[in-house]
């Protein structure tokens, strides 16, 4: 038996495994996920940025004068946002942030439209920011004076 200094306990530090352990931290259960509306996380936070940044490129697509052209194909985004940290490093995939922004109705999906004369081809199915999405975006601005 290991000796006891006085004032101490005469039980011994654990060590090992702890059962405890095995089974990881607590989730929340599915349905208790917040939006990425009600999600206020940390400015480092990786979907989060990557959400932010999609908007901003299709923010800056609305702005350019180019009536029939608003708006980004998903190669187009997944290009743009290629070397954007959250994709890269922590490695977001863009249909699933993109997915997460139209089922949130920041985003709206628009079919394949006619023949683009800035592409020089016609334009697949895209995707242009809606007003939830801009007002999102402005408040995100707005509340961290940054986008990440």
């Amino acid at each position: 038996m290991p000796e006891t200094r006085p004032g101490s306990s005469s039980i011994p530090p654990r060590t090992g495994f702890s059962p405890a352990l095995r089974t990881g931290p607590p989730t929340a259960p599915p349905s208790a996920t917040p939006t990425i509306g009600e999600a206020r996380g940390a400015p480092n936070d990786p979907l989060r940025a990557t959400l932010l940044e999609l908007l901003r490129l299709l923010n800056a697509a609305e702005s350019y004068d180019r009536e029939q052209e608003k708006g980004l194909e998903l190669a187009e985004l997944e290009f743009q946002s290629a070397e954007f940290w959250g994709v890269r490093q922590a490695g977001v995939s863009v249909p699933v942030a993109l997915g997460l922004l139209l089922r949130n109705q920041m985003v709206r999906y628009i079919g394949a439209g006619a023949h683009s004369w800035t592409r020089q081809r016609n334009m697949g199915p895209h995707y242009r920011i809606d007003v939830a999405g801009k007002e999102f975006l402005a408040n995100s601005v707005q509340n961290e004076g940054r986008l990440t």
